[in-house]
């Protein structure tokens, strides 16, 4: 019951806040987590939306990515834009690699309520192997409506054709609506109030194709005390399942893995009513994985306790959009089967924000 009077919510704002596309609006968008979890040694609860960097002590490398995805409307039906990655690891040597992924939207319903979009997109990579190309073509229908201003709920399916199997994905993410100025002639001023609510934009994803599902559930936010303190908290539920084409011994063929992970945090803003705000943060956070395959009688899993501290700024570029940019000291402590391992990682974080 909780959740139906949280969807009739959501439907009674977008029902009056306008989000029509005009020429020359620039279109933001913000990852969903299945786009994210993926890149290697990052866990999908430890990324900003945009990206992040750090050091860690216990294996003595870093990892770094910045990704984002930016759009520009031609005409009020068709938007033109690319996503730009660009990721290095750093571990007894150095690897980089940049992706750029232009896409072609069509918006078939274009109202200041709701709108109906198809997408046609493509991949372009250069990395240590040398430049290359992608040879999938994904394919996708969404649908957008306003949930706060300027910001955009984006349930997406996307089906990719290529070589091999095809495969089905659904995402819900957030698009901000940045208007036909990126630089307006006055300063977006961003403050707080108690009961403010401020979330970021990684929401859920879901993919299938033959053999092979994967789902991600991502959610969290800060709830505001009093106009300088929030407290925070998120949860990630992560799982993926692959049937092989080969039996093990046992006549089993499914490879299981079941993350989670979450953390809660305070929040304190050394100032407000200005562009640019400053903040304190200090929290902790807790994840376990679970892997089961077919060759092993038993679960391997480990789980993961941390402690952070963090010197955060938030520039609004809007007066409830702002971009986080987030230095942070963590003490991680990790528990396998076969022992215990602790460190300290020195990282940051980029990512996105919105008021409701």
């Amino acid at each position: 019951m909780k959740h139906t009077y949280l969807f009739l919510f959501f439907l009674l704002i977008a029902a009056t806040l306008p989000a029509q596309l005009q020429r020359g609006d620039r279109l933001l968008t913000i990852a969903s987590p299945g786009e994210v979890s993926g890149v290697n040694g990052v866990d999908v609860y430890d990324t900003g939306e945009f990206g992040t960097i750090f050091y860690d002590t216990r294996w003595e490398g870093g990892l770094g990515y910045v990704s984002a995805t930016y759009g520009y409307v031609l005409h009020p039906r068709w938007v033109a834009g690319a996503g730009v990655s660009v990721g290095g690891t750093s571990s007894g040597g150095f690897d980089a690699a940049v992706a750029l992924s232009p896409y072609l939207r069509y918006y078939l319903i274009n109202r200041p309520n709701l709108l109906l979009f198809g997408e046609a997109s493509t991949a372009l990579g250069l990395g240590s192997e040398g430049f290359n190309t992608s040879d999938y073509v994904p394919l996708r229908a969404g649908v957008q409506f306003p949930v706060a201003t300027n910001v955009l709920l984006t349930p997406e399916l996307t089906y990719t054709v290529g070589p091999g199997a095809n495969r089905l994905a659904a995402t819900f993410g957030i698009d901000l609506l940045l208007g036909r100025n990126n630089r307006p002639d006055e300063r977006a001023t961003g403050s707080f109030a108690a009961g403010d609510l401020l979330l970021g934009g990684q929401l859920a994803s879901l993919s299938l194709q033959r053999n092979y599902y994967a789902g991600v559930l991502s959610g969290g936010g800060h709830y505001f005390l009093s106009p300088r303190f929030a407290v925070g908290a998120g949860l990630t539920l992560q799982q993926s399942r692959f049937t092989s084409d080969f039996n093990a011994p046992s006549g089993d063929n499914v490879y299981r893995q079941t993350q989670i992970g979450g953390g809660l945090s305070a929040r304190y803003y050394l100032n407000q009513e200005r562009h640019l705000l400053w903040f304190l943060e200090a929290g902790g956070t807790y994840g376990r994985r679970s892997d089961k395959s077919p060759f092993t009688p038993d679960t391997d899993s480990y789980s993961e306790l941390g402690l952070l501290g963090r010197v955060g700024a938030h520039l609004f570029v809007r007066d409830n959009i702002g971009l986080e940019i987030t230095p942070e000291l963590r003490y991680r402590h990790e528990r396998y089967a076969i022992g215990n391992r602790s460190g300290v990682s020195l990282g940051m974080s980029f990512g996105v924000s919105f008021k409701l």
